[in-house]
């Protein structure tokens, strides 16, 4: 039995072509001369030196004696020979694919982590546009800009300050109506004042007593109706409205009683002539009228505060 000297396959004597690597042999199967086995020396043959590239195969040997080995014989110029040897894979490109298989799971895993930010960032980014509502002409705010939860504590603050505008609002015109009230009993007291000083000048002369005692009680009547409308005004809008009144309403108890005081003095001294005397009516009126503008005095210091508020016209103790 020969071998064939490229794949070192054992072939048939007679074959002419490898059956396993195609390769003509050409008369390789002539057998090689017998030598004498007392003839034959033991001798190692030397390895040859391998070439990058090549497969080197030591001599193989059957019964029919020693074959020559072949080393890296050029493929392209075997008949009919159309590929090479098989490649023979080593440990060291087993360590290469692995490391190849551990790149490429690890780049997927990347490229996917990837996409993920990129989706929930424009996700979040889609959540924020929707949330934020449509600006309307005015002054800028920050409402764009802020979270869902942001953007609905910025429209409770404006919200309550629309409500405390408004609320303001309606309070300056409770407080502007109920100063106005005030200062229309104002109006009616200076109107009967201004015949008081006369009739009592008049009294004082013995003149025209009849009428100047009638003045005086029309007087006392207006200040006495004053007094009665006060007790049920209401002033809860205004500055210290409540001690205000108060001093007004003193001011107008103690004008009527001292104008019914001096109607009294001049109906005591009726038919006098040049100057009437004094008498208790008249000392009595003359306290009253003490007490009255001292009261005066402390209500135009309240008024006058109230009256600047709301554009009204301030008081003075001999105006009242």
């Amino acid at each position: 039995m020969l071998s064939c000297p490229r794949c070192v396959q054992p072939v048939p004597p007679d074959a002419m072509q490898c059956s396993t690597c195609g390769y003509e042999i050409r008369g390789a199967g002539r057998p090689a001369p017998h030598v004498a086995a007392d003839q034959v020396t033991e001798v190692q043959p030397r390895a040859p030196l391998a070439r990058p590239g090549g497969v080197t195969a030591t001599a193989p040997s059957d019964n029919m004696g020693p074959v020559a080995p072949v080393v890296d014989e050029d493929t392209s110029l075997i008949p009919g020979f159309t590929e090479g040897p098989p490649h023979v894979t080593g440990p060291h490109d087993e360590e290469r694919r692995y490391w190849w298989i551990v790149g490429g799971v690890v780049g997927g895993l990347a490229v996917l982590g990837v996409i993920a930010v990129l989706a929930a960032s424009r996700v979040s980014h889609r959540g924020v546009t929707n949330a934020t509502p449509a600006t309307t002409a005015g002054p800028p705010t920050t409402a764009a800009h802020t979270p869902t939860g942001a953007s609905s504590s910025s429209g409770a603050v404006s919200s309550s300050a629309s409500q405390s505008r408004s609320t303001s609002a309606a309070n300056r015109q409770r407080g502007l109506a109920q100063a106005s009230t005030i200062a229309g009993y104002l109006t009616d007291s200076a109107q009967a004042r201004h015949g008081v000083g006369a009739a009592i000048s008049a009294i004082s002369g013995c003149t025209n007593i009849a009428s100047a005692v009638t003045t005086l009680h029309n007087a006392a009547d207006v200040r006495a109706h004053i007094v009665e409308a006060l007790a049920s005004v209401d002033v809860s809008a205004l500055p210290n409205g409540a001690a205000t009144v108060a001093d007004l309403s003193r001011a107008m108890g103690a004008s009527a009683s001292a104008d019914r005081h001096y109607a009294a003095w001049g109906e005591s001294v009726a038919g006098c002539h040049g100057q009437a005397p004094h008498n208790p009516e008249l000392a009595a009126a003359q306290q009253a009228d003490a007490i009255a503008t001292d009261a005066k005095q402390r209500f135009a210091d309240e008024w006058n505060r109230i009256a600047a508020i709301y554009g009204l016209a301030e008081q003075s103790a001999n105006s009242i």
